[in-house]
């Protein structure tokens, strides 16, 4: 996704290295990304349209979140949204087995969370998974 990095700027990029306050040219992002990844926080988002901006989200407390959405959704919702909280790379047929609705029933619903924002599916139906975007009711 991002190619090596080249400074920006030589003469402050100088003056860093040489009062040590840069280890290596091109390695913080990845070093960012496999920290985050370690400590299960979620991914930061990088920005490079215009300035370069970083986006570190904090960690949610699911149970907390989902609880805000109950007066909104239906139980089946809900339950999926959990389900999917547990194992992000669950497949429809899955939720259908743990849930106890028809194939048609968990589109309908994944249908309206992903109208509403709530959740996205990242990659193909074998090898992708599903994202929650933790938005307010």
């Amino acid at each position: 996704m991002f190619n090596r990095s080249a400074s920006r700027n030589p003469l402050i990029f100088g003056l860093f290295e040489r009062m040590r306050l840069v280890e290596q040219i091109g390695s913080g992002i990845t070093r960012i990304r496999d920290v985050m990844n370690d400590e299960g926080l979620t991914p930061p988002e990088f920005n490079i349209d215009g300035m370069f901006t970083v986006i570190l989200r904090r960690p949610i407390e699911f149970e907390k979140w989902v609880e805000r959405w109950v007066d909104n959704l239906s139980e089946n919702r809900i339950k999926i949204l959990k389900n999917i909280y547990k194992n992000p790379k669950i497949s429809k047929r899955e939720l259908e087995g743990i849930i106890g609705l028809s194939g048609s029933a968990i589109d309908k619903n994944i249908d309206f969370l992903k109208d509403i924002k709530l959740l996205e599916r990242k990659g193909n139906t074998k090898s992708g998974h599903w994202i929650i975007k933790y938005k307010l009711p």
